[in-house]
C-alpha cells in the first residue's frame, strides 16, 4: 500500500487531501508496527538467552542476525517515508498537515 501511495505523490503534484494523508499514515504504521514488534520480540530473546549461565553462542549469533535484519527492515522503511515527507513539505500549506508530517 505505501508503494502505491509513493506512487499517487510522486504522480501528483498537490497538497494531499486528508483522506489520502491519512492513508500515508496508516500505511506507514502497518508497515513499521510488525516490524518493532519483531525487533523487541528478539531483543527479548536475546536477552534472555544472555542471562542464562551457559547461553548458547548459536542462539545469540541467531538473534544478532535476525535483528539487524529487521533493524535494516525498519531503517529502509523509515527513509524511504521521510523522503516521502521531504517531497510532500514544499507543497503542504494546511498547517493540520504540517504537523502530522513533522510527527511522523
Amino acid at each position: 500500500m505505501l508503494l502505491w501511495i509513493k506512487q499517487r505523490i510522486e504522480k501528483c503534484p498537490r497538497e494531499l487531501s486528508t483522506e489520502e494523508r491519512n492513508l500515508l499514515c496508516v500505511a506507514y504504521k502497518s508497515l513499521i508496527g510488525p516490524c518493532r514488534a519483531a525487533w523487541r520480540i528478539l531483543l527479548s530473546c536475546k536477552e534472555k538467552e544472555e542471562r542464562k549461565p551457559q547461553p548458547a553462542a548459536v542462539a545469540l549469533k541467531i538473534a544478532d542476525l535476525a535483528t539487524s535484519r529487521v533493524l535494516k527492515e525498519i531503517t529502509d522503511i523509515c527513509q524511504d517515508v521521510f523522503h516521502l515527507v521531504e517531497q510532500l513539505q514544499p507543497r503542504t500549506k494546511d498547517l493540520e498537515s504540517i504537523i502530522v508530517f513533522q510527527k511522523m
